[in-house]
């Protein structure tokens, strides 16, 4: 029973490094996100204005503790979910 739940975390863990990896490939690959955004300068603002909120957000609710593990395990399923995605494309497109 041990063994399944050392597979479980590697599982993960592994999905939350595919789910980084597509990412930042799509992000900064040649015609990427980040390249779109540059050519819509009013999109790259308002990401900005969202990343700015974004991070200034759990320091004012920090008091709360509810609240404040709410955000990271939140970013841990997007991860999660986005491993899932990717590993998904790669297996029916064949392509990251």
């Amino acid at each position: 029973m041990k063994n399944l739940s050392v597979v479980g975390i590697v599982a993960v863990f592994l999905l939350v490094v595919t789910g980084l990896t597509g990412l930042a490939y799509h992000t900064f690959r040649e015609d990427g996100w980040l390249s779109l955004l540059f050519d819509y300068p009013v999109l790259l603002l308002a990401l900005v204005v969202l990343i700015v909120a974004g991070c200034l957000m759990p320091l004012k609710e920090s008091k709360t503790p509810l609240r404040s593990r709410i955000v990271p395990n939140l970013i841990f399923y997007l991860m999660v979910g986005a491993g899932i995605y990717f590993v998904g494309h790669l297996v029916v497109t064949g392509t990251l």
